[in-house]
């Protein structure tokens, strides 16, 4: 903030933050530095644009040593001995900080000279001695007095100073290489062509893949490009390593659009040279940025390309591409297809005997039988995955708690989900995995809703959610749905017409946002405009006896809620057969769909439209003690309200005393719980039926 407060009274206005920052890291907050260093910028006409404005695109990554700064420093230099000079020269291309040894291996003096050099620097307040560490390590007391040094050195003395430096650290460090691999591959780097490419490149590879397992993406990408800008052949497979990682580190930083470009590059060049284990590698990260953003088609042709190029004898790769049917775009179109797929990976995977790839495939499996809605067997295989060795893949890993997680939540063990989110947000973080880090926040705030009814808090959440680039559009299917249910009905209805707009053509959600905007439609009373929105619901509507992806069944829940709000029961009781099939996949809690929110819930209206007062109330009682025992808070008033609905229609006198009381009760909650149109409709019902 002080750099800031006197850059603003040099220049007479408050100066861009990137500039803020540059300065401070040069200067260190040093008054004479900092004025220094913006004169000579300014004279350089870096920082204003002709009206005197700050330049627009102004961007100071490094700053040139001023010639006032360059003076005082050098005055203070030309007191020491031509030892000390060398000494200071050669630990100023090291860093900020040198080790003695380092320092004492790159010049042509004994350790002696080297010695008493240090110490005439450390008398004169050049560099300070770090006591914190066990062996000799100095540091320049300020990064300027390095900068000067570095800069009287010619391009050529630098580049051959940087190689000696590279040469003695893999001498003295070679016990520790790997941990040391970030410094040996900036030296290399910056030794030019004096260090032999392929060494420079190997050493990079090595440096960028420790950077990329430690989650540093920004230090990734610049490690990868520098390999890159070494002009090795094409054909080369550092290459292809160095764009397959790059893509990580770029999806890392959800650069999607990036990422996907540098996953193709290296596709291609896996695919040239015939390396199987790299095309699968690529193929399905590059699938992997476009499912989560709902990119299915996109994401199906990328595993298609994979498994085209794979050679016969790949069986491995193989398996794992095919186990990612689920993964990669799992529609109702390719349902089938997608289910061979599985169970082909799965047969190879088992003959294979390799718990990696079998680890691996189940994954897959598992995610395509959460997809498909087979709940209780997506949590069974997500349980076995975890007894599994994954090859210390924290990607893999974050994969598998996203399928348990999510099953888990959809079958009403919230407690299961308590106990794997922190581990799921933990593994995903440090794997860059946002798909999963955006799972982990969606369904950590589901449970949150479903154990508290508190929708305000759930919408915010929501809102901030929108602006991201994972699954946007069920971000936004959050905030039409918490919308209309606090009463907000204009936005509701508009964000449940974009979200049918703006979803992708052919997803395992279609459907359920098509009836989401009918059910909503129906629950505001807007009757005429719900008719006309029957058509496009049905084309997606779940058909009995078959498997289906998950947006069918939420379309059939929302459908039959619809149906029944503006009293279409003839076409609503006709469904019952097929809630029973909905019934079976294990569902008890829905997410960000309006309607019952429970599978019983849909099947009692379906079967009291139906006539079959017996199975409703038998249904109703079921979502009524699921809705207390998972528990579900805002599903308790809903269930109350309509089974309160159909005893009041009845005969017997005391199940319509009970049904009113139970209106009644369902009244009271839905005013708590703010929930105003479903309030609304219980006090019309009350005051239609006295």
């Amino acid at each position: 903030s002080s750099v800031q407060e006197l850059l603003a009274k040099m220049s007479g206005s408050a100066p861009p933050s990137g500039l803020v920052t540059a300065v401070f890291h040069e200067t260190e907050g040093n008054p004479f530095f900092i004025e220094e260093v913006y004169q000579h910028l300014s004279e350089e006409g870096k920082l204003f644009d002709a009206s005197g404005a700050w330049k627009a695109d102004l961007r100071v990554d490094t700053i040139e040593v001023p010639e006032g700064v360059r003076l005082v420093i050098g005055r203070r230099l030309d007191r020491l001995g031509a030892h000390a000079r060398t000494v200071l020269t050669a630990a100023a291309v090291i860093g900020r900080t040198f080790p003695l040894d380092v320092v004492q291996a790159c010049v042509d003096l004994s350790d002696d000279e080297v010695l008493d050099a240090i110490e005439d620097a450390e008398r004169a307040q050049l560099v300070a001695a770090d006591p914190s560490q066990r062996t000799a390590r100095y540091g320049f007391v300020h990064e300027l007095i390095r900068t000067t040094l570095v800069n009287g050195l010619s391009l050529p003395r630098r580049q051959r100073l940087h190689l000696k430096i590279a040469d003695a650290l893999e001498r003295l460090r070679a016990a520790s290489l790997d941990s040391h691999a970030s410094v040996l591959a900036h030296h290399l780097y910056q030794a030019g062509g004096v260090a032999d490419t392929t060494r420079t490149a190997r050493v990079l590879v090595l440096a960028g893949t420790r950077a990329l397992a430690g989650g540093a993406f920004e230090e990734t990408l610049e490690l990868f490009d520098h390999l890159l800008s070494l002009e090795l052949p094409e054909s080369d497979p550092l290459i292809g390593e160095a764009c397959e990682h790059r893509g990580e580190a770029l999806a890392g930083l959800q650069r999607y659009d990036d990422a996907v470009a540098a996953f193709e590059r290296a596709l291609t060049i896996y695919s040239a040279v015939k390396d199987d284990a790299g095309i699968e590698r690529a193929a399905r990260r590059q699938m992997e940025c476009y499912v989560w953003r709902g990119l299915v088609a996109e994401a199906w042709a990328s595993r298609t390309r994979g498994l085209q190029a794979l050679s016969n004898a790949a069986a491995r790769e193989r398996a794992l591409l095919l186990s990612r049917a689920g993964f990669s775009g799992l529609t109702r179109a390719n349902l089938d297809e997608s289910s061979h797929a599985v169970d082909e990976a799965t047969a190879i995977a088992e003959r294979l005997a390799d718990l990696d790839v079998l680890g691996r495939v189940l994954v897959g499996k598992g995610f395509f039988q959460r997809m498909s809605c087979d709940y209780e067997a997506a949590a069974a295989t997500s349980e076995r995955v975890l007894a599994l060795e994954l090859g210390g893949s924290l990607w893999a890993r974050a994969d598998n708690l996203v399928n348990l997680v999510v099953s888990a939540f959809y079958l009403g063990r919230f407690a299961t989900c308590e106990k794997w989110l922190p581990e799921l947000e933990s593994v995903a973080g440090r794997a860059g995995h946002h798909g999963a880090l955006w799972a982990h926040e969606r369904f950590g705030h589901a449970v949150d809703l479903a154990r508290t009814g508190n929708l305000g808090l759930q919408l915010g959440y929501a809102t901030q959610a929108v602006t991201g680039t994972t699954l946007r559009y069920i971000s936004r299917t959050a905030v039409g749905t918490y919308s209309l249910y606090l009463g907000r009905v204009g936005d509701a209805l508009e964000q449940l017409a974009t979200v049918v707009g703006e979803q992708p053509q052919d997803h395992f959600y279609n459907g359920s946002q098509e009836a989401n905007l009918f059910a909503a439609t129906a629950l505001a009373g807007q009757t005429d405009r719900a008719q006309k929105l029957i058509p496009t619901v049905v084309l997606w509507l779940p058909v009995p006896g078959r498997r289906h992806v998950q947006g069918s069944w939420l379309a059939l829940e929302s459908f039959v809620a619809g149906l029944m709000l503006i009293g279409e029961r003839a076409r609503c009781g006709a469904l019952y057969p097929t809630t029973l099939d909905y019934i079976h996949t294990g569902q008890v809690v829905s997410l960000y769909n309006v309607g019952p929110g429970n599978p019983q819930l849909a099947a009692a209206l379906a079967a009291d439209a139906a006539g079959l007062i017996d199975q409703s109330r038998e249904h109703f009682e079921t979502a009524l003690r699921q809705a207390h025992e998972v528990p579900v808070r805002i599903l308790q008033p809903t269930v109350l309200y309509w089974y309160g609905r159909t005893l009041s229609a009845g005969d017997d006198a005391a199940d319509r005393a009970r049904g009113r009381a139970m209106v009644e009760a369902a009244l009271t909650d839905f005013r708590a719980l703010e929930m105003v149109l479903h309030a609304n409709l219980a006090e019309q019902f009350l005051r239609e039926g006295q």
